[in-house]
């Protein structure tokens, strides 16, 4: 039989806990074909949550950790990874986080280093512009849900400053005003007027040509560094 869960991150806990109890082999979110064949559909409890998630902490903070950040990369089929890496834990312990034969423990770890990876990247990618307003706006389409885990880093940058943060793929916005750091399920709707924002490009564009050298130019390079997929949003790469 296949958990179907309700797409939270709590029904994805509670959808583990259940499946680990009783040995189902299968678990995906609402969205699923064939929703009504054979499955069973559980609902989301927050209580129940937690206490999984404060069980696996118990046995490794690090195992909590790789299943979070499973959660956070959208990767297909990583609810089904999740389940193989946490029997493996409930199994072995945290000594069998180090088999790495394990396919579960291999691929989870994998996923969960690319996910930081991009993170780390999107610390230094993202780019802002100032409306009339006086709110910091950049947009960003990251290939993981990363929000959760850039928004530390940018509160404490920018700290009481107003900015918001749009991802598009997601329709998600980190926003950071009158104190408060959060991420809401919703759209700018306003119009973007933004302040000198064409000498602020034209900034941004000299301090990109002045800092490379034309003899040392390796175009190779520069994409492993910063792949074409995340240079539409970054100022220096959108400018003619």
């Amino acid at each position: 039989m296949k958990i179907i869960y309700d797409s939270t991150y709590a029904g994805f806990l509670n959808a583990l806990s259940k499946s680990l109890e009783e040995g189902h082999e299968e678990i995906s979110a609402f969205e699923s074909e064939g929703l009504f064949e054979t499955n069973f559909l559980i609902s989301s409890d927050l209580k129940a949550a937690e206490a999984f998630e404060n069980k696996i902490e118990k046995i490794s903070p690090q195992a909590l950790k790789v299943i979070r950040l499973l959660w956070l990369s959208e990767s297909k089929g990583f609810e089904n990874l999740a389940l193989g890496y946490i029997k493996n834990l409930f199994k072995y312990g945290a000594e069998g986080l180090n088999n790495i034969q394990n396919i579960y423990v291999a691929k989870s770890d994998r996923i969960a280093k690319k996910v930081l990876s991009e993170v780390h990247r999107f610390k230094g990618f993202v780019r802002f512009s100032q409306t009339a307003g006086g709110l910091m706006f950049a947009e960003i389409e990251p290939q993981h849900n990363i929000l959760p885990l850039i928004k530390g880093h940018f509160r404490t940058r920018f700290g009481k400053m107003p900015f918001l943060i749009y991802d598009k793929k997601r329709k998600l916005s980190l926003v950071n005003i009158e104190g408060k750091c959060e991420i809401k399920n919703i759209e700018p709707d306003f119009e973007a007027s933004f302040e000198n924002d064409a000498e602020i490009e034209k900034l941004w564009l000299k301090f990109f040509q002045t800092i490379a050298i034309e003899s040392r130019k390796n175009e190779k390079l520069q994409k492993s560094f910063v792949p074409l997929k995340y240079r539409r949003n970054m100022t220096e790469f959108r400018i003619k």
